[in-house]
């Protein structure tokens, strides 16, 4: 998959999530990348999201640490196209000896809602946002740290 392809599959995988969004809603985009975007990228971006939902606020951030890829953030859900989240899917793939298939499984971004720590007591950890977490869902708090939603 080259460079321009990327593109088209982020922007793609962004826009329908954003045509379930109610449009009188304003929402917040976070636009992360590897290399810092052109003036004329960000305003590609921004004009075909505003095709779609018209209500929007955007940043452009730059993390060196990605490499390559992207990871976008709507509102409380992260569409991860980083070339990191593709390789840790197909490591653990390998490691847990599932049956591979073609490379075009791993083209599709990493969906993944996050919320905010609000509380921290007595081993009970009180969170905003992760609306679709069910009951007795595992939940990640990252640097090996998990719970059990309630």
């Amino acid at each position: 998959m080259d460079h321009k392809e990327l593109d088209h599959s982020v922007l793609v995988a962004v826009t329908e999530h954003l045509k379930k969004k109610d449009q009188s809603l304003p929402v917040n985009i976070q636009w992360e990348s590897g290399m810092p975007l052109t003036p004329e990228e960000e305003k590609n971006i921004v004009a075909k999201i505003k095709e779609i939902h018209p209500v929007v606020e955007i940043g452009f951030v730059t993390n060196p640490l990605l490499l390559a890829g992207y990871v976008v953030v709507v509102d409380d859900v992260r569409l991860d196209f980083s070339l990191e989240s593709t390789l840790n899917r197909l490591s653990d793939d390998l490691m847990h000896r599932r049956d591979l298939q073609a490379w075009q499984n791993y083209s599709t971004p990493l969906i993944a809602e996050y919320g905010t720590v609000l509380n921290v007591a007595d081993g009970i950890v009180q969170v905003d946002g992760l609306p679709n977490c069910m009951n007795d869902e595992l939940i990640d708090f990252g640097q090996k740290k998990f719970g059990i939603a309630m």
